[in-house]
């Protein structure tokens, strides 16, 4: 990848760092004085992105540096949208631009938000084709929302920030809530009432969970990172969406 060189990635997963290498046009190695700074811009509402994106020299002999894109900061980011991303010298007046090009996230097969959106279409009686666009918006909100809530439940229990984000148990937890929450924000449980959209609720499960795995292996509560209200945090929305449709 050189200097001025167009490049466009898709990450694995939203959840984790993901890192560009990039050789630097030019002969000779990168002196010591050289600074380098990147940039993410959100496609959905073209404002930087702040703190996302780390630039480190990591061979100055062969020109060669890396750029970091922090998993905390992807995972914000629309999963249905192109982000645009640069990465500039810092120590020379002209802020040269040693590389540029997107991160795309528009296809939800590299997200855990794929298979949201086939509990959706499963639920719908629809193949996942054929959903409407509006189905990744609301399942990319909801998938933040189920991230949260389950975060601040799970804290409640004693458990720390670490310690959750390791369980075997969030991926599945969160997919499932996630799906639940999107179709409640669909109005696709509008039928329902309400004792049948709370048997629904997948977080009934956590409430009777002894203890978190983490590499198939129960775990005891760590010193606590995070907290909040725990158990409905985003109920009242959810069945504000369900009865009356989106806001």
């Amino acid at each position: 990848m050189t200097n001025n060189g167009y490049i466009e990635c898709r990450p694995a997963a939203v959840s984790e760092d993901y890192t560009i290498t990039i050789t630097v046009e030019g002969t000779g190695s990168i002196a010591s004085g050289w600074a380098f700074a990147g940039t993410l811009w959100n496609g959905e509402t073209g404002q930087e992105v702040v703190g996302a994106v780390s630039v480190a020299i990591t061979d100055a002999a062969n020109r060669v540096i890396t750029a970091t894109i922090a998993g905390l900061n992807l995972a914000a980011l629309p999963y249905y949208k192109q982000h645009r991303f640069e990465v500039r010298r810092t120590d020379d007046g002209a802020r040269t631009v040693v590389a540029y090009g997107v991160l795309d996230l528009s296809d939800p097969r590299y997200t855990i938000q794929a298979a949201v959106l086939q509990r959706v279409a499963d639920s719908l009686h629809v193949p996942v084709a054929q959903l409407a666009n509006e189905w990744l918006s609301l399942s990319a909100q909801s998938l933040r929302d189920a991230t949260a809530d389950l975060t601040s439940i799970i804290a409640t229990m004693g458990y720390s920030g670490a310690q959750i984000a390791s369980a075997d148990q969030m991926p599945i937890w969160t997919e499932r809530l996630a799906a639940y929450f999107t179709l409640g924000r669909g109005a696709a449980l509008a039928s329902y009432d309400l004792k049948a959209v709370e048997w629904l609720d997948p977080r009934k499960m956590i409430k009777d969970m002894t203890a978190l795995l983490i590499g198939g292996e129960p775990v005891a509560p760590g010193p606590s990172e995070v907290g909040g209200i725990g158990y409905g945090m985003v109920s009242a929305v959810c069945e504000a969406e369900r009865r009356y449709g989106r806001y």
